[in-house]
């Protein structure tokens, strides 16, 4: 809550996002489940997450290994694993970090494949504090999210 996404945005103008969400309530999961569905009458794209390069606050581990996680996020979990598929390797910390009810999250962004670094270099010389390519959108499944441990991974 102390970082505010302005930066961030300036950041994915300049690279010519072609969509972006504020990871808040519903988690990196419910959100990126909502990008998916695209337009009425669409067919609706699939996505992939590589686990391995979400970005997560220091401690965050701990906390859910000692039971701090909100309500929401077990109510996320509940509520969009139908949609999901989570592969071997990706262990439970990671999976409620997925699902995690934020109050004030990041930006989650979507950009062409091949601008991805652009968009990491611009967000780095804005000042964002966590930045990385987590996955990409993908026409196999469409509303379906496959969770791997890395791009490598059960491809």
């Amino acid at each position: 809550m102390a970082t505010l996404n302005k930066s961030a945005a300036r950041a994915m103008v300049e690279v010519g996002a072609a969509a972006a969400t504020d990871v808040t309530g519903f988690g990196l999961i419910g959100h990126l489940h909502d990008m998916l569905r695209g337009e009425p009458g669409s067919t609706g794209l699939g996505a992939e997450i590589w686990a391995d390069r979400v970005p997560v606050l220091d401690g965050v581990g701990e906390l859910i290994a000692e039971g701090f996680v909100p309500g929401g996020t077990r109510r996320n979990e509940t509520a969009f694993s139908p949609w999901v598929d989570v592969h071997a390797g990706v262990d439970a910390t990671m999976r409620t970090v997925l699902f995690d009810a934020q109050t004030s999250g990041g930006l989650l962004i979507a950009v062409e494949e091949e601008r991805g670094a652009d968009l990491v270099s611009a967000l780095a010389t804005s000042g964002a504090p966590a930045r990385a390519v987590i996955g990409r959108f993908t026409d196999a499944r469409p509303g379906r999210i496959e969770v791997r441990s890395s791009p490598d991974v059960d491809a």
